[in-house]
């Protein structure tokens, strides 16, 4: 099977990957042209690596990415680069998240969640939602 993206999935030996990331910044930075911006980077990270974006939501408390890879490619490996590249895109694009990566020295939250598709219900997910938010206040 050949997803719209050209990016070739096996549906008998592919993964799908639910990730789950909070940014450490206060939705005052995030400008009207920030979700847009950070859905293209996102898109772009993975276009790149070879993954396939099934879902992408992004909100003002957390970042959720669900992405169809080969079984070789260890979920906390997909993370951590989308982690990674989007702190260098983003800093790039919007000059107001350089003072704030040069205090706080990350964009993102240490606090993530991975999971494969399937497995966690959108209770589990609230809940970690949560408990993130609880313990940053």
């Amino acid at each position: 099977m050949i997803l719209n993206d050209g990016i070739q999935i096996y549906p008998e030996c592919s993964m799908h990957y639910r990730l789950v990331w909070c940014p450490r910044f206060s939705s005052e930075i995030w400008g009207k042209d920030f979700v847009p911006g950070i859905t293209g980077i996102i898109n772009d990270i993975c276009a790149q690596y070879r993954y396939s974006v099934k879902e992408l939501q992004i909100d003002k408390k957390y970042i959720l990415v669900v992405v169809i890879c080969k079984p070789t490619v260890a979920p906390s490996d997909i993370l951590k680069t989308l982690m990674a590249m989007s702190t260098i895109a983003l800093i790039r694009k919007y000059s107001s998240l350089r003072i704030f990566y040069a205090k706080n020295g990350s964009l993102w939250d240490k606090k993530c969640m991975l999971s494969t598709v399937g497995r966690v219900n959108k209770g589990i997910m609230e809940g970690f939602l949560d408990n993130w938010l609880k313990q940053k206040t």
